[in-house]
């Protein structure tokens, strides 16, 4: 008699076709489409991150089986059926393939969101300069049998300003840069320690990042000279896990692959506005020695990698408050690896850093009022009234108004969005963002 050891076959997978995005991905077992497109980088539009209650991620099943959430299977409609019946759409978060598919999104769900143009040059703001980091060139004699001190010792002995201590990132640099530079290089140091070394006459850049919940702006600071030298808006990357706050909180306290990967997608924003903004002043990242981050609480720590779950009930309180400084490396940013990222402080819950920044750009504006009111009107809106120098703060959601969340007809500010209409010589005529054929209002 013989022993047999049965094992059932794992679930199939199944391969989804969007012939629009010229895309094949693989939807894992019990996977949603909307899931899977978000798994893979195919963007679908989501704004309430795959609850099913905004309808935003419309698909057409063109070919194929899914199942719904309802537990009906929903089979493709044969060809011949199309001019007599209307398409059946569907929300791609409520659908689990069941077989291979190919299918249509609808026009708006795929509609990307107009990316600010980069701005250099023009008419260029200077700001007042009290830079973190400084940059000094310096030129030191080579080594040789009868003057072996070590590169670390020579570059302090050449150096009017010596520093004391030593960023690991630049120690294994300095070696290349001093000799690649016929023994003279860049010191950028922050305070007393050297953060990096590069070849003489390198630009010493800083970046500024707004870190929104909708869009992430970034602005390229020459810290030499004070100017802005180039900015840039681009979509915030985790819109695809929900376009408000408390949908990408939910989700990320589903357990710390979750969280990752809100993490990720914001340090992918950073750094894709870090390199379109170099590359549009010809400078290498490597030249970005300084960072400074500001956003909502929310965002804030998704993007630290810190605890969210007691930021989505009562009292919503923050796991940190008081400002940070971190290496760029610890976050993952591509910039000088031994540069600082400085975290503006967040006062609460839902009044985070980027209204700390809001209130510190306008003090000249209302230090010296009477009353005055501050308002940051965005995903998350703060309104602080100021009143014989007391500064009292609140906060409301106000994304739906901005994004068309639960709204049955229209559609956000994207690509194919009709925004003005005007009637001209009894004709009426629409101005489309992105000039393009209409797809929404």
């Amino acid at each position: 008699m013989s022993n047999r050891t049965s094992s059932s076959a794992p679930p199939p997978s199944y391969t989804l076709s969007l012939p629009q995005l010229d895309r094949r991905i693989t939807a894992r077992p019990g996977e949603t489409i909307f899931q899977c497109a978000r798994r893979n980088g195919a963007r679908i539009v989501g704004a309430c991150g795959g609850r099913g209650t905004c309808g935003t991620c419309s698909v057409l099943i063109t070919a194929g089986k899914v199942q719904h959430a309802n537990g009906q299977i929903i089979a493709a409609r044969p060809a011949a059926d199309a001019p007599r019946r209307r398409p059946r759409w569907l929300r791609a978060c409520q659908l689990t393939p069941r077989t291979d598919c190919t299918i249509e999104v609808a026009e708006r769900s795929l509609a990307p969101i107009v990316r600010a143009h980069i701005e250099t040059g023009g008419s260029a703001e200077i700001l007042p300069l009290d830079p973190a980091v400084v940059s000094l060139d310096v030129g030191v004699p080579q080594a040789t049998l009868a003057d072996p001190l070590a590169d670390t010792d020579r570059v302090v002995r050449a150096l009017s300003l010596p520093f004391t201590s030593l960023d690991i990132s630049a120690a294994q640099r300095l070696p290349a840069v001093l000799r690649d530079g016929g023994w003279s290089l860049r010191v950028r140091l922050r305070g007393a320690e050297a953060i990096d070394f590069a070849a003489p006459g390198s630009r010493t850049l800083g970046l500024a990042v707004d870190l929104g919940t909708t869009n992430v702006a970034g602005f390229l600071v020459d810290l030499q000279s004070g100017v802005v030298v180039a900015s840039l808006g681009i979509e915030n990357p985790q819109v695809g896990w929900g376009a408000d706050v408390i949908s990408r909180v939910n989700y990320a306290t589903r357990g710390p692959a979750a969280a990752e990967e809100l993490r990720t997608a914001a340090v992918t924003a950073i750094n894709a506005l870090a390199h379109d903004l170099c590359r549009a002043v010809a400078a290498p990242l490597q030249d970005i020695v300084d960072v400074v981050i500001c956003g909502n609480t929310a965002m804030h720590h998704l993007l630290l990698g810190l605890p969210v779950r007691q930021l989505g009930r009562a009292p919503f309180v923050p796991a940190v408050r008081d400002a940070m400084d971190l290496k760029a490396r610890e976050l993952g940013l591509a910039v000088a690896p031994g540069a600082y990222v400085h975290l503006a402080p967040n006062i609460g819950g839902f009044v985070g850093s980027d209204h700390v920044t809001a209130l510190l750009a306008t003090e000249a504006h209302w230090g010296s009022s009477t009353t005055s009111i501050v308002m940051d009107i965005g995903t998350n809106t703060e309104i602080s009234l100021i009143h014989r120098g007391e500064i009292v703060t609140v906060s409301c959601p106000s994304g739906p108004a901005l994004e068309g969340g639960h709204i049955s007809c229209g559609m956000r500010a994207a690509e194919g969005a009709i925004e003005h209409v005007a009637i001209e010589d009894d004709r009426v005529k629409v101005a489309v963002i992105g000039n393009r054929k209409p797809i929404g209002l």
